[in-house]
């Protein structure tokens, strides 16, 4: 844009400098007749004008075309602008503000061995979820539902991922995590919904979850790593709930009790 404004100004001084120049050469020779001695002077202020009048049009042509460039860089930003809002709605599920199961599977799809670390898949199970749907309606569900959500969001790291996955069931990607974190992580996602008190139109709610771990394993496909975690709900939930339980080979199988007696928990 400087370069369409500053166009004609060079135009401007090699006109001036070339006008003062001939018209110094003119008066300085007394040998050329009266009548034609300021004709090429007119010339040159003619052609003068010209090449302005040209270089205004160059100038506002340049402007146009920057204008329109400008105008369609802008388009094109806010068309990227909104395809990224359009995925990241696909991608989130509108009650809870999770991620959906096509961004957990996106997820998973990027899941690369790892020397240091390694990959675990946390499924997670709010426990007797029916109850409260049942006994408050599904309004106080749903925000029992949304809460838990930034209860264990506020658990994870920024590069773990939840999803929904089904009504009241979520599915957690730790990724590059020792086993040992992993199992804290865990840990520290059923203590906290159990020990948060969900407030919803005035009243308290208690809540629960069960999980199940397994690490990813690069030589088994995505299908038998939700199968063993899968497996590994079903086992904390047969042990009596509210508590986490690991599929092998995360050293054996196992189950921990983070809750304050393991019991199937529910209350107002």
């Amino acid at each position: 844009m400087f370069f369409t404004r500053m166009a004609p100004i060079p135009g401007l001084i090699f006109v001036g400098f070339t006008t003062a120049c001939l018209l110094i050469a003119i008066l300085a020779r007394t040998d050329i007749p009266a009548d034609i001695r300021f004709y090429p002077l007119g010339c040159e202020l003619s052609a003068a004008f010209f090449a302005l009048f040209a270089l205004r049009e160059l100038d506002s042509a340049c402007r146009r075309i920057y204008l329109h460039g400008l105008e369609q860089t802008l388009r094109i930003e806010d068309l990227a602008s909104q395809n990224r809002s359009l995925d990241l709605l696909s991608d989130t599920d509108a009650l809870t503000g999770a991620g959906n199961r096509r961004q957990f599977e996106k997820a998973l799809g990027q899941l690369r061995p790892s020397r240091s670390a390694a990959h675990f898949l946390l499924l997670v199970d709010i426990d007797y979820f029916k109850q409260i749907n049942d006994r408050f309606g599904h309004q106080v569900g749903d925000a029992c539902l949304r809460e838990a959500v930034v209860v264990m969001k506020g658990l994870l790291r920024p590069n773990d991922t939840i999803a929904r996955v089904g009504g009241d069931e979520f599915a957690i990607l730790l990724m590059e995590c020792m086993v040992l974190d992993a199992r804290r992580t865990a840990d520290r996602v059923c203590v906290g919904v159990a020990d948060h008190r969900f407030e919803v139109e005035g009243r308290f709610h208690h809540l629960s979850v069960t999980i199940g771990g397994a690490e990813w394993d690069p030589g088994r496909d995505v299908a038998q790593l939700f199968a063993r975690a899968d497996s590994a709900l079903y086992q904390a939930k047969r042990a009596g709930r509210d508590r986490v339980a690991w599929a092998t080979p995360v050293d054996v199988a196992l189950s921990s009790s983070p809750g304050s007696d393991g019991a199937d928990t529910f209350a107002a």
